[in-house]
């Protein structure tokens, strides 16, 4: 009678550790849920580059991962996503296994191809601005430390658009 219990138990926890999300599985249901909630056709194309970072503050109440908060340092993410708000549909529970609270940072850059050009038809990204740019994809500036263990930073996310009407 041992031996079927055992056996049981066995397929029980195997079963259960295959019907959990990875971090991983999580980032691409993230990433699917942003790429198809792009509406960006209110940006006007005068820079190249547009960086910037949306937080999800995460917290665990009655064991289950609940979404506290979800913020982004530029304003420019609400008029390239229809409704970030879309983020607080996934299950969130593989990055609280061991903590009560965390944030999950999802770095964001939006590359123009084929942008306005100035006076004189070149195409420039300054490099002040590329460096400032590049610190706002991981939610720092040059003068606030941003890493901490609370932290878990997913892959960036690269879009790309191409601005220029082909015939």
């Amino acid at each position: 009678m041992i031996r079927p219990t055992i056996f049981f138990l066995f397929f029980l926890c195997l079963n259960l550790l295959t019907r959990a999300q990875t971090k991983l599985q999580v980032e691409e249901k993230i990433t699917h849920l942003l790429t198809t909630n792009i509406d960006a056709k209110e940006i006007k194309d005068s820079i190249a580059l547009y960086t910037f970072s949306i937080k999800i503050s995460l917290k665990k109440t009655k064991g289950k991962a609940m979404v506290d908060e979800i913020s982004w340092n530029d304003p420019m993410a609400n008029l390239i996503f229809k409704d970030i708000n879309i983020l607080k549909q996934v299950d969130y529970k593989v990055f609280l296994l061991n903590k009560s609270k965390t944030d999950i940072i999802i770095p964001v850059a939006y590359i123009v191809a084929n942008y306005k050009t100035n006076d004189i038809g070149e195409k420039k990204i300054s490099i002040i601005g590329l460096q400032e740019s590049l610190y706002k994809l991981f939610n720092c500036t040059s003068q606030k430390n941003c890493m901490n263990d609370n932290i878990n930073y997913l892959r960036p996310m690269i879009i790309t658009v191409d601005k220029a009407i082909y015939d």
